[in-house]
């Protein structure tokens, strides 16, 4: 039994990525490590675990700890911990052109995971004991929440973890995960996670001080954005147009700028995938409500959010301007600390935004190397630097439609008229009559995205019926399908219990 604690102020749940764990070399103005230090590992080639940051994040833990705050870690990391274990200096890739050469990719991938993930998890459990402070390890596949059983299970062994006072340690168990069953990367189940246990924070630690609406160190009228407070005004730019010869060094494989990794042609930020990723992805579109808006062509809403123009101000010694109204760090306000490990990019994070603001969940995106800063958020200091995002003022509550909306993958869409995306937004079941176009082929029970005409994703549910069945019935009314042949269909394609609106 657990034993009794005092009461929490809350949950608050942490995601560190690979290219803040991982050090190659020294960026400009880094103040976490020396410069002779990152030089001399850069010479090499090699990469290893940025210690320092990995001190200062597990001190900010230990401060939120003692301050009455439960705390949730999802650290990425272990592929990369392990290719440095072994002296690998070049991440192994996904894909292949063959299913031969695919295989013998992803098996590689699981054991560099799992040299990695032991070595990772010694490094945390030592510098949280120095401070008394227990942990556990927690490893999922997307596989693992696909049931609502297994959902109400890991929330149950969260909850039950944070109770005895530990601080959980999760990461997805890329040792056994094949591409059916992963997640893809740590955003989106960091935000998976913080839906889980109703947090009340999710802190996404990156490599850039916040959101831009483009990478400034492409374009030198990016914005910086302090607030977001409607997902559906963001317009941003996360393509990953490859930068002049000039900016190359140290800029082409930044991580959150787009890496080959972690980019697409086409980005919805309410789907757990990205489709097709590239090397010269075009400008990307971001779907976030029933229209497409095409990024890098609008700036946020002025009423909604504060930008800050990104130039290149005076700077103070740790590198952000001294005008604490305008703290846009210097050299194009991002520092250029991207890194070959990270698998994720800006588009992950919208993604993750969306979940977690979805069900009540307050985000901020800030920079991985000064974890500290963290603590400036939630003491709510004026100065914190970094991108809040604001939860949704009607969010998702029930435990049953939030693992409908983000723990099913979709296998169809149902794209509907203006007159049903409206009932759908006013909380009504969703009927045959107003679908005009059904992709995919899904099975009844399954999870779908409801989309507009105009493409983008209103709802997601779990249909009634087989999509030749819909196909069969779509756009008829009541007594029309009733006078179809073969055997009875229903006309209510998703009923409002098993329908959750997204926007």
């Amino acid at each position: 039994m657990a034993e009794t604690k005092r009461p929490s102020k809350g949950v608050i749940v942490i995601k560190i990525g690979t290219s803040s764990l991982m050090r190659e070399g020294s960026p400009a103005g880094d103040s976490t490590v020396s410069s002779a230090a990152g030089a001399l590992l850069g010479a090499g080639g090699g990469s290893e675990l940025a210690l320092s940051t990995l001190a200062l994040l597990v001190d900010t833990v230990l401060v939120l700890r003692r301050d009455g705050w439960d705390v949730i870690l999802v650290s990425s990391g272990a592929v990369g911990v392990g290719c440095s274990r072994l002296g690998t200096t070049v991440r192994p890739v996904r894909g292949g052109a063959t299913a031969a050469e695919r295989a013998a990719n992803l098996a590689d991938i699981q054991a560099y995971a799992a040299i990695g993930q032991s070595v990772l998890m010694r490094t945390y459990d030592d510098l949280f004991r120095m401070g008394g402070q227990p942990v556990a390890q927690v490893l999922l596949t997307s596989g693992d929440l696909s049931s609502q059983y297994q959902y109400n299970n890991a929330k149950a062994t969260l909850r039950s973890l944070l109770s005895m006072g530990v601080v959980p340690i999760v990461n997805e168990n890329d040792t056994v995960a094949t591409e059916e069953l992963r997640y893809g990367d740590n955003d989106w189940l960091s935000a998976l996670v913080a839906c889980v246990v109703d947090a009340t924070w999710l802190f996404l630690l990156t490599d850039v001080e916040r959101l831009y609406t483009a990478d400034p160190r492409r374009d030198a009228g990016a914005e910086a954005i302090d607030l977001v407070s409607d997902m559906a005004t963001l317009s941003v730019d996360t393509s990953a147009r490859a930068p002049p010869p000039a900016e190359a060094n140290g800029v082409a494989s930044g991580n959150d700028a787009g890496s080959t990794n972690g980019d697409a042609d086409t980005i919805d930020v309410g789907s757990r995938t990205l489709s097709s990723p590239s090397s010269t992805s075009s400008l990307a579109s971001i779907t976030t409500s029933a229209d497409t808006i095409a990024v890098a062509t609008a700036t946020a809403t002025a009423a909604q959010q504060r930008t800050h123009q990104a130039t290149k101000p005076a700077s103070t010694p740790n590198g952000t301007a001294g005008d604490a109204t305008s703290t846009a760090a210097a050299d194009a306000a991002t520092p250029a600390t991207g890194s070959q490990w990270g698998t994720g990019g800006m588009a992950t994070k919208l993604t993750a935004a969306r979940m977690a603001t979805a069900a009540g969940v307050r985000m901020a995106l800030l920079h991985g190397r000064m974890p500290s800063r963290v603590l400036d958020f939630v003491t709510g200091n004026p100065e914190a630097v970094g991108t809040v995002f604001s939860p949704r003022p009607s969010p998702i509550k029930t435990t049953r439609k939030r693992w409908i909306a983000h723990c099913l993958p979709p296998t169809g869409s149902v794209v509907l008229d203006r007159g049903a995306v409206a009932a759908v937004r006013g909380r009504k079941n969703l009927f045959a009559a107003g679908i005009v176009g059904v992709e995919g082929d899904f099975v009844a029970n399954d999870a779908v995205i409801v989309r507009g005409k105009s493409g983008g994703e209103v709802a997601r549910g779990l249909v009634n019926m087989s999509a030749a069945d819909l196909r069969r019935v779509m756009g008829k009314r009541t007594d029309d399908i009733a006078r179809l042949d073969g055997e009875p269909l229903v006309d209510t394609v998703v009923s409002r219990e098993n329908l959750v609106v997204l926007v």
